[in-house]
């Protein structure tokens, strides 16, 4: 597919397929949460909005009940597009996990801007059915998108929105994500910036004794996106950049989310809405595979 960059500034630097592949469908226009969130308080982080009251609905009945299976796709992992059987006909993303009723209590209500909103939650014959909103791309399908790539202030604008994620995972859940990696952020062409998979998460309900780990993970997505050929080899960042995103990247190996959001790094980011000509971008030419149900 032949691309004109000359919109891009010329940027010309080309990005390999991910690594795992993974393959995602076209959707209509994302829209917003339905619900409130909240930003975790810091001084590194846009201004804080208190989330309204809200009780996560956790049901020992059988979802397909209530909601029609549509497709199967994969949004940082194999799930099914559902709508829901009333007149609101609300569109969510399935995914299931195998585990004991007991789990369920591990399942708390925590919603925040940084986490692909958990909707509702099932019990039903040995599983649990996590519904989440659906989202766009991921972050490894624009890396490997033809776009070209990102500027510095791109990659601080969605580092900082991962790691205000990473905070309230450690600091308010008191647990670690354990899992993330590029693929596993989601975006919205609205310039929405995402951890996905929070509840299998609460089930695997690590503490934060190897919260370090999702830090260096965002190191590690910061590495794939500049330098991905040094991120396949398992190598460092070279040093052809600049001091502030060289120094964060060897922060991610030992400090705090909280203390890593007052980095200098992170001050050259415009907010998460300058990444919507890639979001918008990669949904487009994005490789798209879906299962259609019988």
């Amino acid at each position: 597919m032949n691309v004109p960059l000359s919109n891009r500034n010329n940027r010309v630097s080309r990005f390999p397929g991910t690594r795992d592949g993974n393959l995602h469908a076209k959707r209509p226009l994302a829209t917003q949460s339905e619900l409130p969130v909240q930003r975790t308080e810091d001084s590194g982080q846009r201004p804080h909005k208190r989330p309204a009251l809200f009780k996560l609905s956790k049901t020992v009945s059988d979802p397909w009940k209530l909601y029609h299976k549509s497709f199967k796709i994969d949004q940082a992992g194999s799930g099914y597009v559902v709508h829901r059987n009333d007149e609101s006909f609300r569109e969510s993303i399935i995914k299931v996990v195998r585990a004991p009723r007991s789990e369920l209590s591990k399942i708390m209500t925590n919603p925040h801007t940084n986490f692909v909103h958990l909707q509702e939650v099932f019990y039903h014959d040995g599983q649990i059915f996590f519904l989440y909103e659906m989202m766009d791309v991921s972050l490894a399908q624009i890396f490997s998108s033809p776009l070209g790539r990102l500027q510095l202030f791109e990659v601080a604008a969605f580092s900082k929105e991962i790691l205000m994620g990473v905070h309230h995972i450690h600091d308010s859940l008191e647990i670690t994500h354990g899992e993330l990696r590029s693929s596993n952020i989601l975006l919205s062409v609205t310039g929405e910036v995402k951890i996905a998979n929070i509840g299998a998460s609460m089930l695997n309900n690590k503490d934060t004794r190897e919260a370090q780990d999702d830090i260096k993970a965002v190191g590690q997505i910061v590495l794939e996106c500049l330098e991905p050929s040094t991120f396949l080899r398992g190598g460092s960042l070279s040093n052809a950049w600049n001091s502030q995103v060289s120094n964060f990247m060897e922060s991610t190996k030992s400090d705090s989310a909280q203390k890593l959001l007052k980095h200098d790094f992170l001050h050259l980011s415009p907010g998460p809405f300058c990444l919507k000509p890639y979001i918008r971008f990669a949904r487009e030419v994005a490789a798209k595979e879906v299962e259609v149900i019988e």
